[in-house]
């Protein structure tokens, strides 16, 4: 089946690439602006997809007046909640449900092993990362472990708040 969704990337991260300080990292490093962003840009698209630590670290008001879909490997062991759809599969096929289920875009809000299977599968079309003014040492890494090949095109950089950049990069392979 052709791709006929537009695939987004959303993130937050550390100036030294990292989406976490720690596994179960409540991000309370993150501003109110890049909440505020967050929920405004994924109400707009209208549906989600996660990984099974991002969806049991959302709170569920995060969640509301989206479709979520979460990409896991062990779907029985996670909590139901209503417009929750949890998925086992590949990225290409999770890609395909969404379609199936009629919506033509999506947007991947993490974590860093889901980035980084829907950027190694060729899925995503735009990333938006928010560059919070901080820096870990170490954490969870913002694109997972695996190696990519991704090119990437400069779209635009925004201030925003007095200390986060917002920058847009389109996908190009």
């Amino acid at each position: 089946m052709p791709k006929n969704i537009k695939v987004s990337m959303i993130m937050l991260q550390s100036l030294d690439g990292f989406i976490a300080k720690y596994q179960n990292d409540r991000l309370d490093w993150g501003s109110k602006q890049d909440k505020q962003n967050y929920k405004a840009k994924t109400v707009e698209i209208g549906a989600i997809i996660c990984g099974t630590n991002t969806y049991l670290q959302i709170p569920d008001f995060a969640l509301k007046g989206r479709k979520v879909y979460v990409l896991t490997s062990r779907p029985e062991e996670l909590p139901t909640k209503d417009e929750v759809t949890l998925f086992k599969g590949t990225p290409q096929e999770l890609i395909a449900k969404i379609q199936q289920d009629g919506l033509t875009k999506v947007a991947v809000v993490g974590g860093g092993r889901i980035y980084n299977s829907f950027l190694a599968s060729k899925l995503v079309d735009d990333i938006f990362i928010t560059i919070a003014p901080v820096a870990f040492g170490t954490g969870v890494h913002g694109f997972g472990q695996n190696q990519l090949d991704t090119k990437l095109e400069l779209v635009s950089v925004d201030k925003m708040g007095d200390n986060e950049l917002y920058v847009h990069y389109k996908v190009l392979n």
